[in-house]
């Protein structure tokens, strides 16, 4: 018995395409369309012809298959035709944008950079869906510890939309978006300040900072926010203790100028430098890398657009203000001064024009 050979299924193969090639031709279909009157007497069966037949037919110019029915004018039409179809949709896509083109999903490359994008905007969905209930968090816990105190007399709550909760002393006429059971922390002294014709409970740290919200503040630097330790232990209050009016007693009694000179000077200076080796960033504030910034690097400010050379959340050395101007190219830019030489910087420390004495040794305020 002989064993089954490759080379006779490839011949096996190739026989039957062959004879099918030679059956179509003897045993071929033609279809091309009656006439109304065959249509109407219901004569629409096809034709069956031989090789006589497809002979004729290629004469006539018609193919095979789906073509049979087609003569040779008709297929040049439908070829031109298809040609211009296909010149127009080149042109088409050649006119769309080329992200369009990328996230075209007909294509393959299309479908994976479309998958990329859709992966990158579900992972920032995450991201601020996240954000969005830590900060839900703290708001939640910053008021459950407020509403552990108990309003002292005199004051009542009120709801300001998007500002927040608003307490109001009508015997005062005094405003304050801190809940004034809460002690005020060490080092901050509250102030009454005339804001748009209200008066407002404003507090003001040792270094200069003022802020009406304290512990709510965004722009408060972290530093200060590290510091802060006024949210005790509602337990330890027992009392029902206006903080607020005696630290604005306690800021109207005393004269600061009674405190110790070299101690306050040691302790900003201290504060200063330890501000400047913190590396971190304010909440909002983005590290860019700029080719004007004196060490290559700079922060900018999304929602105000605004751009520094210097960290936000350095503490300001004493004597220096900060403002923003509108530089030569239009952007809008923190600008240092200070007060008594006059002398402008975009960045103090990192500025070598600016005299190391002007910011290493004098006492200092934050900025």
């Amino acid at each position: 018995m002989h064993r089954a050979k490759p080379t006779w299924f490839v011949a096996a193969a190739g026989g039957a395409i062959v004879g099918s090639g030679i059956a179509s031709n003897i045993y071929n279909v033609d279809f091309t369309a009656v006439s109304e009157d065959q249509y109407r007497n219901y004569e629409t069966q096809a034709k069956i012809i031989g090789p006589a037949g497809s002979w004729k037919m290629i004469q006539e110019g018609r193919g095979f298959g789906e073509e049979k029915g087609r003569t040779q004018e008709e297929l040049q039409i439908l070829v031109k035709n298809n040609w211009e179809k296909t010149k127009q949709e080149k042109l088409d896509y050649d006119n769309r944008e080329l992200k369009d083109k990328f996230t075209d999903t007909d294509y393959a490359y299309g479908t994976i950079v479309s998958m990329m994008f859709d992966k990158s905007a579900k992972f920032n969905e995450v991201i601020d869906d996240r954000n969005r209930a830590q900060d839900a968090g703290l708001e939640t816990g910053e008021k459950r510890v407020e509403e552990s105190f108990t309003l002292p007399d005199g004051w009542i709550e009120e709801s300001t939309g998007e500002v927040g909760t608003r307490y109001f002393n009508g015997n005062l006429n005094l405003y304050s978006y801190r809940h004034p059971g809460v002690k005020v922390p060490e080092r901050w002294t509250s102030v009454g300040k005339d804001i748009l014709g209200k008066k407002y409970v404003v507090f003001q740290h040792q270094h200069g900072f003022e802020s009406k919200f304290l512990e709510n503040d965004p722009e408060l630097p972290i530093i200060l926010k590290l510091e802060l330790g006024s949210i005790t232990n509602p337990e330890e209050n027992s009392e029902n203790v206006d903080f607020e009016m005696l630290s604005l007693k306690s800021n109207l009694d005393n004269d600061s100028s009674t405190k110790n000179d070299a101690i306050v000077e040691t302790d900003d200076l201290s504060a200063y430098q330890n501000s400047t080796l913190n590396k971190t960033i304010p909440r909002g504030w983005k590290m860019t890398i700029d080719s004007e910034s004196p060490t290559g690097i700079g922060y900018h400010e999304k929602s105000t657009n605004v751009l520094s050379y210097r960290n936000p959340n350095w503490l300001l050395p004493n004597g220096w203000t900060r403002k923003v101007i509108i530089d030569q190219f239009g952007k809008s830019v923190c600008l240092f001064e200070h007060e008594s030489s006059g002398i402008k910087s975009k960045s103090i420390e990192s500025d070598e024009s600016v005299p190391k004495e002007l910011w290493s040794r004098d006492k200092n305020i934050s900025c």
